[in-house]
Parts: structure tokens; sequence; C-alpha cells
């Protein structure tokens, strides 16, 4: 989806995950097979990170700011102001990382005209998550209104809902955020990529995606969180 949304002209579009393999290994060339066979006027800004949802926000809240100092959408110093939409799936499975996705999605999303589509599954049996959980979450925090937009179900399966989450309030605008310093993640360039820690994988000056390195720093675990942007 988001990489559909970069050939119909979005500026700026970033893919983020858990796991640096899964966005080198699946996102990378699923985004290369619909993105970059086109023509140049495609999105001007892409890419990629990875890292824990608590920590993640100070790269996503900067965009490629350090990278490209030409768009006007952003400076260096103020990163851009959220994203207009946020597309997730699959990433509501786990009772615990519930609260540090909420106030990610809190940090990011552009107010007041930003909205995030959500699908995923009703309840995940063995781990405790869900859309129903995490709709209470987000009912009690009462800083954003829900909208459920299909139920899928064949009768055999687990149900699956799609869900739209949008601002009501200006309570929890997006904060400024300073240069990162956690050692969980740390920004990678093209010019130092040997010396830095491997949190984001970007795009090279030939325009090819790049790893900066085999692991992620601060990993403490095997599984995907999904695709959150």
């Amino acid at each position: 989806m988001a990489s559909l949304a970069s050939l119909q002209g979005a500026a700026l579009v970033h893919f983020q995950d858990f796991n640096a393999e899964v966005l080198r290994c699946l996102t990378i060339p699923n985004v290369k097979a619909n993105l970059f066979k086109e023509s140049s006027e495609t999105s001007r800004s892409v890419g990629f990170y990875a890292g824990d949802w608590s920590e993640i926000d100070k790269l996503l809240l900067r965009g490629d700011a350090v990278q490209d100092k030409t768009t006007n959408l952003h400076t260096e110093n103020e990163g851009h102001r959220g994203y207009n939409i946020i597309l997730m799936a699959e990433t509501v499975y786990a009772l615990d990382s519930l609260p540090s996705l909420y106030r990610l999605i809190k940090k990011c999303l552009h107010y007041p005209s930003g909205v995030v589509y959500m699908a995923g599954k009703k309840h995940y049996f063995g781990v405790g998550g869900g859309t129903r959980q995490f709709l209470r979450l987000v009912t009690e925090d009462g800083a954003m209104q829900s909208d459920l937009l299909a139920e899928v179900t064949d009768g055999s399966s687990n149900v699956r809902e799609k869900l739209r989450w949008s601002r009501i309030t200006s309570v929890l605008l997006p904060r400024k955020v300073s240069e990162p310093s956690s050692s969980k993640i740390r920004h990678a360039s093209v010019a130092h990529a040997e010396d830095a820690c491997p949190s984001i994988v970007f795009l090279s000056q030939w325009g090819l995606p790049v790893l900066s390195g085999p692991s992620v720093a601060g990993n403490r675990g095997k599984h995907s969180r999904g695709k959150g942007y």
C-alpha cells in the first residue's frame, strides 16, 4: 500500500519494522518491484527504519532531514510535522506492546488531519492482544476516535477487522525531538555506514536501498512487530 502511495506522488514515505532483516529480505524487494522500476515521478523521499516502538519516534519524527537537506517538507532542526496517513497490519497481537504502539502513533500522526488505517485480528489467542484490546486502550485515553470500516469473517477462522483512527483533541501534538542519543537506535548515513549502528535502512546515492549492518542494535526479540508506516 505504501509503495502504491509512492507511485501516486506521495512526497515522503517511511517503512518501519522491529527487525532490520524483515525490511531487508521482504519490504525492500517488494518496494523495488513496485516503485523503482517506474519512472522518476515517484516519491522524493523513501526511508526504511528498524527499531523498537518505544524508541523509533526519535528517528521517524526527524524523517530524512539529515539525509536530504534540499526538501522543502522539513528542515534538519525541525523534522517533519507528522504523517498524514499511517498504515498498520498485524501490529496489535501482543498485549504488552500496545501502550508503546499507541504512544508512537500519537507522537507521529499529523494534527489535525492525520488518519491511521489498521488491520488485525479481533483476538490473538495465547498472547492476549487484538483489535478489541487496542480499541479499549484508545477509548480510555480519549485522544482519538475510531471507526470500524470492515469486519472479515469466514465462520471458521479468526475474525479480522479494519479500523480507522483520527485525533479528536490537540492534547498530544507531535513533540519536537532532539538528536537521538539512545543506545537502542542511532542514525546511519551513507558517509558513515561502516561505523553506524544498524538501526536504519537508508537509500544510497545511487537510489538503491542499503542496509547499514547485519542486525538491529537493542534487538530484544526474534519476531517482527508488523509493518507500521
